[in-house]
């Protein structure tokens, strides 16, 4: 029986992608056999999990991934765990996520967006 307490593993990945985390479902595969998170449900072809391994998957996330800089704003300096890019409002934002839990935000100039347009196509 399908219930609003279960989504899917892709679901499951889709959400914490869009986050900032990086995160396969074979990643998930891995948690499972070693008992971190919770077996999965199965319905015809779609396997499912519990929506609380959705919270485990973001603290075992938050555990493996190092932070991604260190920068310094008004003599504090900020621990940077995951950065997402997103578009607000028909402008480029970048979230930054600190360690504390805390979040900046940086709207891109369309200088930057070029730079970053330029740099994605050489790094690729």
């Amino acid at each position: 029986m399908i219930t609003d307490s279960l989504l899917t593993q892709e679901d499951l990945v889709f959400n914490l992608q869009g986050e900032g985390y990086d995160l396969r479902i074979r990643t998930l595969t891995y948690w499972r056999s070693q008992g971190l998170i919770g077996d999965l449900h199965r319905n015809g072809n779609t396997y499912y999990v519990e929506r609380e391994d959705q919270d485990k998957a973001i603290e075992l996330c938050k555990t493996r991934q190092p932070e991604l800089l260190k920068i310094e704003l008004e003599g504090h300096e900020f621990s940077i765990e995951r950065a997402v890019v997103t578009s607000f409002e028909g402008e480029l934002v970048i979230r930054l996520y600190t360690k504390d839990q805390g979040m900046l935000l940086k709207v891109l100039k369309e200088e930057e967006k070029i730079d970053a347009v330029r740099r994605s196509i050489l790094d690729g």
